[in-house]
């Protein structure tokens, strides 16, 4: 499990970084090109696209690492005291329930792209399914987090 983990980790922070770079790279040449040689690449915009949805579903599994991703607050503020304190354990187990049923989506819509071999219009040597792999990493990635945050550290201290 530890493995897992650390693999993750280190994807989560290499795909960010490099997403990001890559990206900040090639609208920074788009620009130069456009206004300075009036001319333009016609794949850039395509290629930023994609690598903007790589960084947001990297970026929903190390949120919920860092217990940052987007909850109901306002149940915390007007639920009973009981109530309270098993709250953060519900709101985990829904944000679960919905991931796996986000996973199971996006992996019937990506096998359809592998089968078809969709490729991007402005970038015909990519495949379409590259962009789906992005939400079955970072849906997959979020349902590992959210066990190992919330969940693990309850069942392993018993």
């Amino acid at each position: 499990m530890k493995k897992i983990l650390f693999i993750l980790d280190k994807s989560e922070e290499f795909i960010i970084t490099v997403c990001m770079s890559v990206m900040v790279s090639v609208l920074t040449v788009q620009v130069f090109c456009r206004y300075v040689l009036n001319f333009s690449f016609s794949w850039a915009e395509q290629l930023t696209r994609i690598l903007f949805v790589w960084v947001t579903f990297a970026g929903i599994s190390l949120a919920s690492k860092l217990q940052m991703h987007l909850k109901l607050g306002i149940l915390s503020t007007y639920a009973p005291k009981k109530i309270q304190e098993k709250l953060p354990y519900i709101t985990d187990a829904i944000s679960i329930a919905v991931a796996v049923f986000l996973t199971f989506l996006i992996y019937k819509l990506l096998v359809v792209q592998i089968t078809k071999w969709q490729t991007f219009p402005s970038i015909p040597w990519l495949p379409a399914w590259s962009m789906y792999l992005a939400g079955l990493y970072g849906m997959t990635g979020m349902i590992i987090r959210l066990i190992q945050v919330r969940f693990l550290p309850r069942f392993l201290s018993r």
